[in-house]
């Protein structure tokens, strides 16, 4: 049983920070722009190599913003100089991020499945 706790411990902690890290886009008026792929950063660690695209696009008044995707892989992808769609808040659109809907919809479901489940464990509703 303790351990269920420290699952669901777990769980909530990872749920906070990612609706901390989404608060800006969750609770205040966003916007999409066309970016376009600048360049890339090469990252290196115990799994191989990683590249992680570089993004420059535009705001609602024209200011010029650089972010970096967070979904990397083996190669360089997508191409330099193409376009991408960027999502941003219109109050801090430097936050902005490479469009990925469905990524972030499937993590906020799959971590609400797994907390659904513990706690219908720790509550007697799951045998086994």
């Amino acid at each position: 049983m303790f351990f269920l706790w420290i699952a669901i411990a777990f769980l909530v902690i990872v749920l906070a920070v990612l609706v901390r890290e989404d608060w800006a886009f969750l609770t205040q008026p966003t916007r999409r722009a066309n970016g376009r792929v600048i360049g890339h950063r090469r990252s290196e660690d115990s799994d191989g190599v990683s590249y992680l695209a570089q993004v420059e696009f535009s705001d609602a008044h024209g200011n010029v913003h650089r972010i970096e995707d967070t979904r990397g892989g083996s190669i360089p992808r997508p191409a330099v100089d193409e376009p991408i769609e960027v999502h941003y808040p219109v109050a801090a659109p430097g936050k902005g991020r490479v469009r990925h809907p469905v990524m972030r919809v499937f993590l906020y479901l799959m971590m609400l499945a797994m907390l659904a489940m513990l706690v219908a464990k720790v509550l007697g509703w799951i045998e086994g």
